[in-house]
């Protein structure tokens, strides 16, 4: 079989309210969709809010570090 380009244009429309919207809740016709289950729906949500409380804790964990080093910074600083 012989290589082929094929070149079109496709036209998207959606009804959007207005130019600033982040909705990207429409395919094209030629783009591939993709279904899942409910339950790997809520497996996803699930290590969403997983990574998000992680990133939580982590963050909490940094500013307290932060402010340790600063106050200890602080104290050197004031001894010599």
């Amino acid at each position: 079989m012989e290589n082929q380009t094929i070149n079109r244009q496709y036209k998207f429309s959606k009804e959007a309210d207005g130019y600033k919207t982040d909705a990207d809740d429409y395919a094209n016709g030629q783009e591939l969709t993709v279904t899942i289950t409910l339950h790997e729906y809520r497996d996803l949500l699930q290590n969403n809010a997983r990574y998000s409380n992680r990133i939580n804790e982590l963050t909490d964990k940094n500013k307290e570090l932060t402010a340790k080093l600063t106050s200890l910074s602080e104290k050197i600083i004031r001894e010599v």
